[in-house]
């Protein structure tokens, strides 16, 4: 009986932990591959959304991967932003290595420090599709607004005597030895 019940744990584990797909993603220069036929479906869905972190700016590119047949052709994802940086993300494991059993969709992210100004991102699955197949990409934009930074100058201090209802400015210290 405990065996049957270890054996029931080890495989419910096995089929939440076998479908964790990573991407990893890396800057490339190259055009993306067209295959003729044997092509994957269009990206799903695309998110983009400002992270700051720190005094960093970060811009959280999520998308979907549709868990059907075509996924036996995916060799990875191409984003592009703002035709600046250029990235292929490949997936590990890969997908037909996986256990995606009840999935439709599998959503990811890349994280990409960014300055101010407007961004645009494109995304598409790889190998493209035959020019004329359709729509073959996603996209979106969004605006970084510049950072303000703490002015740390001008500040005034508030003294409080011992009866909180009398509040006054201090003055700066005066000088005794200086002589107007």
């Amino acid at each position: 009986m405990r065996l049957s019940i270890l054996f029931f744990l080890c495989c419910v584990a096995c089929r939440v932990t076998s479908h964790k797909i990573r991407a990893v993603c890396g800057e490339v220069h190259d055009f993306p591959p067209t295959k003729l036929k044997d092509s994957p479906s269009m990206v799903a869905g695309l998110n983009v959304t400002l992270v700051r972190a720190g005094e960093e700016n970060k811009l959280n590119i999520s998308w979907a991967i549709n868990i059907d047949a075509s996924i036996n052709y995916l060799n990875g994802t191409r984003i592009d932003i703002s035709g600046k940086f250029l990235y292929i993300c490949n997936y590990d494991p890969p997908f037909t290595s996986a256990n995606l059993t009840g999935l439709e969709q599998e959503w990811f992210y890349f994280l990409e420090s960014v300055r101010n100004g407007l961004y645009s991102i494109r995304i598409c699955n790889i190998p493209l599709p035959p020019l004329g197949a359709g729509p073959q990409s996603k996209s979106a934009s969004i605006w970084v607004p510049r950072q303000k930074k703490a002015n740390s100058t001008n500040r005034t201090t508030i003294a409080t005597t011992g009866d909180p209802q009398q509040t006054s400015q201090m003055a700066p210290p005066v000088d005794e030895g200086k002589q107007n």
